[in-house]
């Protein structure tokens, strides 16, 4: 390892999105609670917890964001049928009363290119 690496083998899935997502940033639904993209590629990560699911996008800004999903974003991006090239909304709801999970509001645009 350099100097300038990181040592992230000890590290949770969020601190490895923070340093390894590539020439893209992860996004914090809890901090920035909607995002729009066009979706550039999807992908899985393996983690303590075993497998997770990721997209990347490009907001209108044209910045690359790795949005890692929990299950229930997961759940709803599968759902919808979201293809590389479609534009995406999601919008973090938090956790619903009485319940552990975060849910997410999503919404897809089919792309016109």
């Amino acid at each position: 390892m350099t100097p300038k690496q990181k040592d992230t083998s000890k590290q949770g899935w969020w601190e490895k999105a923070k340093t390894s997502s590539g020439n893209s940033e992860a996004w914090d639904f809890e901090k920035d609670l909607e995002f729009y993209g066009k979706i550039l590629e999807f992908g899985e990560n393996e983690g303590k917890f075993g497998i997770s699911k990721f997209f990347r996008a490009q907001d209108n800004e044209g910045k690359i964001w790795t949005i890692f999903m929990p299950t229930v974003l997961a759940s709803k991006i599968a759902n919808l049928e979201a293809k590389v090239g479609e534009e995406v909304g999601i919008k973090f709801l938090g956790v619903p009363h009485g319940k552990r999970y975060k849910d997410f509001m999503v919404g897809i645009k089919e792309s016109l290119d």
